[in-house]
């Protein structure tokens, strides 16, 4: 198959390109923002899961019944197979 010679496949190609380059622009233009009070919350929850002291924002002493837990536990789960709870992007803050 020749993938050069077809101009369907080049012109796909060349989508694809512009597509990425238009992502990767809006990315790096367009900041994440800082974290807020619901943020806060989900991410010491999920900190808690991964850590194994349960679904609790203080260290597993009260458990938390505000928020649901299938978000906090997908993330926390995350945090446990990646190690860590910080995103490599620097315009976020999940310190």
């Amino acid at each position: 198959m020749k993938l050069s010679g077809d101009p369907r496949n080049t012109a796909a190609l060349l989508l694809f390109a512009v597509s990425l380059a238009a992502c990767l622009v809006f990315v790096y233009s367009c900041p994440l923002p800082g974290l807020i009070s619901d943020d806060i919350g989900y991410m010491a929850l999920a900190r808690s899961v991964a850590a194994g002291t349960g679904f609790s924002e203080d260290g597993g002493v009260t458990p938390a019944v505000y928020r649901p837990p299938l978000f906090s536990a997908l993330l926390g789960g995350w945090f446990r197979a990646t190690g860590t709870s910080r995103c490599s992007w620097p315009s976020t803050r999940f310190s």
